[in-house]
């Protein structure tokens, strides 16, 4: 009939060669749901830095307006409000998720990687995706890496010292976020780079 193995008896050699290829099948099926999933949190993150540069810009940008002599103490206050608002958008973007759960927290995915007010809640734990026999390649960053790196800006201590300073009406604090929201807005820029050489 054709059949060389029809019961392991038959050719022992033969059948652990058929166990060894149906183990290595189903390895490969395994390896290339993990890089689905793995591939679908990077595009995650990717999206959440994207929104999260786009926040940074704004906060920068409104520093810069509102450093200006020609704004008055109302119009400083009223500007302290919309930075609340994009602390909370800040604090979205750090809090996305994916398959595996919280993208930014390190090995903390069961919830969010950071607070209201910004303090990071996750851990440095790094994710290595299997993604063939013996190899795994990182994937994602964690939340400190990406929002207050050593050596760093601390963007939500930025955005709150933006807050500060406009409630405060001081002109020259004003001006000095603007500068660490800039250098926090590259940090996460560059963070969204290292992402997308993951992602290739």
């Amino acid at each position: 009939d054709g059949k060389r193995v029809a019961q392991a008896s038959d050719d022992p050699t033969a059948a652990r060669a058929v166990v060894e290829l149906d183990r290595a099948r189903d390895a490969n099926a395994q390896y290339q749901r993990n890089v689905e999933r793995g591939l679908g949190d990077l595009d995650e993150a990717d999206d959440a830095l994207y929104s999260a540069t786009e926040v940074l810009q704004e906060a920068a940008t409104l520093a810069l307006q509102l450093a200006n002599d020609t704004m008055s103490t109302q119009q400083r206050l009223d500007a302290a409000n919309t930075v609340r608002g994009l602390r909370d958008r800040l604090v979205a973007s750090g809090n996305a998720e994916g398959a595996n759960g919280s993208i930014f927290a390190g090995h903390q995915t069961d919830g969010p990687a950071f607070d209201a007010t910004g303090a990071y809640l996750g851990d440095a734990g790094q994710h290595q995706l299997q993604i063939g026999d013996g190899l795994t390649k990182r994937v994602g960053l964690t939340g400190d890496e990406v929002f207050r790196p050593t050596g760093g800006e601390d963007a939500f201590a930025a955005l709150a010292y933006l807050e500060a300073a406009l409630t405060a009406d001081d002109q020259t604090a004003i001006a000095a976020a603007g500068g660490r929201l800039e250098t926090s807005r590259q940090q996460v820029a560059e963070a969204r780079t290292r992402i997308g050489d993951q992602l290739s």
